[in-house]
């Protein structure tokens, strides 16, 4: 009889448990059609995007394309976003890399509208575009790219457009000048590297107790008191960025950070920067961007400081900070006039310009 009744009583717990996350589950399901506009157990599994890597926590797989949600995402055999192109590019043509997070990646839009695409239909077949934008890296990631990844990539011009995922570790404590303590490892969950492709990928529950044990884990604590430590490794970083460069006889050309400030007006912070309410963050992206021009006026090189200049909708946007289709048009149009005004308005005057070591005049001084 004892027996029986204990049996019944794990039959019971069993079915509460189950019960319970069946009910978790669904919650999850309901939260994450709120937040995103999508279930996420209808979701098609995907190949995997991103990859671990031992330096940079992920980068993109190679020679892959997905479709989601009717965007086209695809990756080079060489492990960058796919620059789709109509021309066929000269062997001989010079290399342009640009660098930065997903405003330069193009998450949320389709292989051919990324401002790299866009830029090289613009430059003609002259030039090799290469976008190794990945999203959420920052001058640290970017040095690592330089550094390492530029032996293989050989570019003649490096663009670095920079600065959001950066304005992120300000006003952390204790923040550590190579990132490790927060965005480092924001990284990991970012790039969605913590959870499998199969039936966790379509679990809300699975994800977001990952997502959540995530951000305990690497939860940053604000400083007592503003501190410009922040930007001053910021800056360190773009010195450090142009000492790369010029040692292995790249030409670097800077952008400052632009967003869609029309949707920066709640007075909240959110994941990706906690510690700067949305209200603030023109004001703390200014002082990032003025930051950047300094360093260009130190160390003498070239910065492309027209899109500040540039009126900017929010239909240049998909969000608060990353292009539409139409946004990265524009953004790549100003590129490329930067170059052609220092040119002097020919592209083989543009060739001849980009093909200048770093040690010489900069490119766009005063561009």
């Amino acid at each position: 009889m004892g027996a029986e009744i204990k049996a019944k009583n794990i039959v019971y717990v069993i079915a509460v448990l189950l019960f319970s996350l069946l009910f978790l589950e669904i919650s999850c399901q309901i939260l994450h059609k709120a937040k995103t506009g999508h279930w996420l157990w209808l979701s098609e599994n995907q190949p995997r995007l991103f990859e671990p890597h031992s330096w940079l926590a992920g980068v993109p797989r190679k020679s892959i394309s997905v479709e989601v949600r009717g965007i086209r995402i695809s990756h080079d055999e060489i492990g960058t976003r796919l620059v789709k192109t109509t021309l066929k590019v000269a062997s001989d043509a010079k290399r342009i890399i640009v660098f930065e997070g997903s405003s330069t990646y193009g998450t949320r839009v389709s292989d051919e509208q990324t401002w790299p695409s866009y830029l090289q239909e613009t430059l003609g077949p002259s030039f090799k575009v290469i976008n190794a934008g990945v999203p959420g890296y920052s001058t640290a990631e970017n040095i690592i790219q330089t550094a390492l990844q530029s032996y293989d990539l050989q570019p003649d011009i490096a663009i670095y457009y920079m600065g959001w995922n950066d304005v992120r570790n300000l006003n952390i404590k204790n923040l550590k000048s190579d990132y490790s303590d927060f965005h480092g490892p924001s990284q990991f969950f970012s790039l969605q590297l913590l959870v499998d492709n199969g039936y966790g990928a379509k679990s809300a529950l699975i994800y977001y107790l990952v997502g959540t044990a995530h951000k305990l884990y690497q939860r940053p604590f604000p400083v007592e008191e503003i501190s410009r430590r922040a930007i001053d490794i910021y800056k360190y970083n773009i010195k450090t960025l142009i000492s790369i460069a010029r040692a292995h006889n790249i030409q670097i050309i800077l952008v400052p950070q632009i967003l869609n400030y029309s949707r920066l007006t709640d007075d909240k912070t959110h994941a990706w920067i906690p510690f700067i309410k949305d209200s603030d963050l023109r004001e703390w992206m200014g002082i990032y961007n003025d930051a950047l021009l300094e360093m260009c006026r130190i160390e003498n090189v070239s910065c492309f400081k027209k899109v500040l200049d540039a009126t900017w909708e929010d239909a240049d946007f998909v969000d608060k900070g990353h292009f539409s289709g139409r946004g990265g048009a524009k953004f790549a149009q100003i590129i490329y006039d930067s170059l052609m005004e220092y040119s002097g308005g020919t592209t083989s005057g543009t060739v001849m310009a980009l093909a200048k070591t770093a040690q010489e005049e900069p490119l766009a001084e005063q561009v």
